[in-house]
């Protein structure tokens, strides 16, 4: 593949108008003066801060993304424990379903940019039958080149939503403004270790960040004007009602809306708010623009700065600890701890 010197994209023009103009390795976002970037190296891998075109697969590749910590690391290491995310990092391992990859075609057919996908007619075969294993051998063959699948009848699905977007005048409107589409923000980011737990606590570490971002608008010429990016999502339902708000924070949506924001920040210098695109399957396919309320955001700083932390702490350290040190104490669920009490068996 071309060296990554050739797809950096620049970040702003001298005047601070905007992205404007073709690649250049030499315009490079303001850093702090004590953060000196390494130099770019030929091969593919990512070594300096920058807004940077790849696709989905080399951002996800360990060994072109190194330790450049995104929304998806912080999502995994909170979940899970560092042990298990350091094992699938390193292997490569990613949740993949067909829902997953319904999404990763919806942003390639609404963004017009994105994965690679090959539709498979009309649809997704029974795997008991002839017909479905040889279509299922065509789909790994095709998902092990790097192509996402895609069934015929859910790709009909995608079209529709797409023309659902077009004619909505607001989403419409926010991910077609001046920008770029599916690009990917790295950047340093110093913090001081707040976890008296940590071993790097009351210390100042800096952590590799990095996001890609579905719309990347250009930058405003008023320097003081709030930068809106747009992040595209599918749902099953739309309703702004405390469902979509428990989405939200299962997803990690909140988090991954602190991360674009810290990014235009650090990169460009820039207050940056985030609305999440959501689109229902069902038809008519109903869009609902969120924007994150001020409690949401809090929470999303606060889980990050913890995900950091930990992540700074393995890094430093080189170790990846499991879920306990010894032996753990576990029991029954407590609605039937509560069941017992009440028959006087448990007290």
């Amino acid at each position: 593949p071309p060296a990554l010197r050739d797809r950096l994209v620049r970040p702003h023009d001298p005047a601070g108008v905007g992205m404007t103009g073709t690649a250049s390795t030499h315009l490079m976002p303001p850093l702090p003066a004590d953060i000196v970037p390494d130099p770019v190296p030929e091969g593919l891998r990512i070594t300096r801060p920058g807004v940077w075109e790849m696709d989905a697969a080399e951002y996800h590749d360990p060994a072109v993304t190194g330790d450049w910590f995104s929304n998806s690391d912080a999502k995994k290491l909170l979940a899970t424990c560092p042990a298990q995310f350091d094992y699938d990092r390193r292997h490569g391992v990613r949740k993949i379903t067909d829902a997953f990859d319904f999404g990763h075609v919806w942003h390639a057919v609404i963004l017009g940019k994105g994965e690679a996908y090959q539709v498979f007619e009309p649809k997704k075969l029974d795997g008991r039958t002839k017909d479905g294993r040889e279509q299922k051998l065509e789909v790994d063959a095709c998902r092990a080149a790097g192509i996402t699948p895609i069934y015929g009848d859910q790709f009909a699905l995608s079209e529709a939503m797409a023309e659902a977007v077009k004619a909505d005048p607001v989403p419409h409107a926010l991910l077609t403004a001046p920008g770029r589409q599916e690009v990917c923000l790295f950047w340093r980011e110093v913090i001081k270790v707040t976890d008296p737990k940590n071993r790097l606590y009351g210390q100042h570490v800096t952590v590799q960040r990095r996001a890609m971002v579905d719309h990347l608008p250009d930058m405003p010429e008023d320097p003081n004007a709030l930068v809106t990016l747009v992040d595209g999502k599918t749902a099953d339902e739309v309703k702004p009602d405390d469902n979509l708000r428990k989405k939200i924070y299962d997803y990690g949506y909140h988090r991954q809306a602190d991360t674009y924001a810290a990014g235009v920040e650090a990169l460009f210098n820039r207050d940056a708010e985030v609305v999440f695109v959501m689109q229902s399957k069902k038809p008519p396919h109903l869009i609902v623009p969120v924007d994150l309320d001020t409690p949401a955001r809090l929470i999303a700083a606060a889980e990050n700065q913890q995900a950091m932390e930990l992540w700074a702490e393995c890094v430093a350290t080189g170790e990846w600890p499991g879920y306990v040190k010894g032996i753990a104490t576990s029991g029954v669920p407590a609605w039937i701890e509560r069941m017992y009490e009440d028959e006087m068996v448990i007290s």
